[in-house]
């Protein structure tokens, strides 16, 4: 028979027992947690030394370069080009003669035309007719140069009366009354005065028809093929 003290005690030894075995179970789940993260630890930690180790030491790269550089085939010298010192001087030396060639070329652009060094003008002052296909190749092709040649006052007018000093001026190539070319050069509404450039030790008292001068000029375009149209730049009485 069993008594109800005995009873008693058997729930509270059952009761803490059972508290017992749950503390057990709850510690082994935190030592088996523990130990896992552990592992996991160790594992990260021997995998980064694997990685440190895998890094060679600075001596070592320098080796393996030295080593490249032996396998490495030499650099072939410059095939020769067969030329000596003295033809390579030779050359540099020609180098100024075609600067010079180049001056050459630009100096007879800026040159003045003149019957003597242009075959062109030359044929265009002993015209003894007015060819316009001519005149018009003429002024197309040097239109901007400077002409120089002596001339004859051919004719005078005023295209506006209220511009007293104001004239339009056609020359002719020629040494005198006698001796005159055919070719028509023209300028329009200049003064005698001030667009003539004159040189002042040979300008004339008055400029009329038939005044003989030298006149050095730029061509210009013009709407008329009948004249080649000018621009004095100097002019010189004779």
């Amino acid at each position: 028979m069993i008594s109800l003290c005995d009873s008693a005690n058997e729930k509270v030894v059952f009761r803490y027992h059972k508290k017992c075995v749950a503390v057990r179970r709850l510690a082994m789940k935190k030592i088996r947690q523990l130990v896992v993260l552990v592992m996991v630890v160790a594992y990260l930690f021997s995998s980064c030394a694997s990685s440190i180790s895998d890094i060679e030491s600075p001596d070592t790269l320098a080796g393996e370069s030295a080593e490249i550089a032996e396998e490495s085939p030499a650099e072939e010298p410059l095939a020769d080009s067969g030329e000596t010192d003295e033809e390579t001087s030779a050359a540099d030396a020609e180098l100024p003669e075609t600067d010079t060639n180049v001056q050459s070329e630009l100096d007879d652009l800026d040159a003045i035309l003149t019957v003597d060094n242009c075959e062109d003008l030359k044929a265009i002052i002993e015209a003894t007719d007015i060819d316009i296909e001519k005149q018009t190749e003429f002024v197309s092709k040097y239109e901007g140069r400077i002409i120089e040649f002596n001339a004859l006052v051919l004719y005078i007018s005023q295209e506006d009366p209220s511009l007293k000093t104001i004239y339009t001026y056609i020359f002719v190539p020629g040494e005198d009354t006698e001796h005159f070319g055919s070719t028509l050069f023209l300028l329009r509404n200049a003064s005698a005065m001030f667009d003539f450039h004159w040189d002042k030790e040979t300008r004339p008292d008055s400029l009329v028809v038939g005044s003989k001068l030298r006149i050095q000029a730029e061509i210009i375009a013009g709407d008329n093929p009948k004249y080649i149209y000018i621009r004095p730049t100097y002019t010189w009485g004779r």
